[in-house]
This record gives C-alpha cells, sequence and structure tokens, in this order.
C-alpha cells in the first residue's frame, strides 16, 4: 500500500481482571461512502468479502475519479456473521445507537453485493 494513501487501524486490547470468565461480541459498524457523498454512491457500492482473509471490501466502479480504489474492514479472531447491507444491521426502525442486530442477537444473513444500502 503506498504510504501516501491513507488507512485507519483501530487496535482494541482487553483485559478481564475479574476472576470469572467472561463472554463479550465486538461488533464493527462501517458507512462506505466511496464518492463526493453518500446517497449519490449507494446504488453503485459493491461488498464482498475476502474467503482467504475474511475482510470485507468495499468498491464503487462508477466512480469516475476513484472507480479503482477499493476500502477494507478487517477484525481479526473467529468471525461469527456479517453483512453488506446496512438496513439488514441497524434495522427498519433501528438507530445507530440501538441496532435491531443487536438486540435480537440473531446472525446476520452474509449478504454482500450491490444493490444494498452498504
Amino acid at each position: 500500500m503506498p504510504e501516501s494513501d491513507s488507512l485507519k487501524v483501530s487496535v482494541l486490547i482487553l483485559r478481564n481482571a475479574g476472576t470469572r470468565p467472561r463472554r463479550l461480541a465486538v461488533t464493527a459498524f462501517v458507512e462506505w461512502v466511496l464518492g463526493p457523498n453518500r446517497g449519490a454512491g449507494i446504488p453503485y457500492l459493491r461488498t464482498e468479502r475476502s474467503e482467504a482473509t475474511g475482510a470485507l471490501f468495499a468498491r464503487n466502479p462508477w466512480n469516475r475519479d476513484q472507480g479503482g480504489r477499493i476500502a477494507f474492514l478487517h477484525v481479526g479472531g473467529a468471525r461469527q456473521s456479517w453483512t453488506g447491507d446496512r438496513s439488514e444491521f441497524i434495522g427498519r426502525l433501528g438507530r445507530h445507537d440501538e441496532p435491531a442486530a443487536l438486540l435480537d442477537g440473531a446472525a446476520l444473513s452474509g449478504r454482500l453485493g450491490t444493490g444494498l444500502d452498504p
């Protein structure tokens, strides 16, 4: 990756200071833009998953200036489920601070591709 390209790396380190085992879930949520504004790019965004690494990729091949660029999200460790559909995660009446997918605890569909709400 060229040094001039932008990259955001986040590292989450957790330590259980208690004496009993704990179970937790870590969730990542990204609203891809990949164009001049989110609304204009939504119909053209294509999401896919790397079978080799599990990373999610997003690209907008119709963006004249940056159509060859790829955005990605990768979370290390065991991945249980994912989706490229924002409306599936947030829910029809959901909110960003209370997404439906986290309230009902059901696995996400794994749906990726074009024409979703990425």
